[in-house]
């Protein structure tokens, strides 16, 4: 039962797992910015799916943070484990 996060007396109920929660990777702004101008010279695609969510979420389109943020989460440098768990179940 240690290992099961939904158990009371779990390690993950005792804390011994919160650094999967905390951000320790970033990106500064002037860094995204010419990344992101490459990535859409380089793909249409995500020209085209940036595009959309500016059109569809006004949030977004007002927030030059998320936007920044958005390009961050599409490269990688993205920690796409960010989050998880990190312990595995086997039946």
């Amino acid at each position: 039962m240690l290992l099961e996060p939904q158990a009371s007396d779990s390690l993950f109920q005792w804390e011994f797992f919160n650094t999967i929660f905390q951000r320790t990777e970033y990106i500064e702004g002037y860094a995204v910015v010419p990344m992101a101008k490459e990535m859409l010279k380089q793909s249409p695609a995500l020209r085209s799916e940036f595009e959309e969510k500016l059109n569809t979420d006004k949030d977004f389109a007002n927030d030059p943070r998320a936007r920044l943020a958005w390009f961050y989460r599409q490269s990688p440098f993205y920690d796409k484990a960010h989050g998880r768990y990190p312990v595995y179940r086997q039946w």
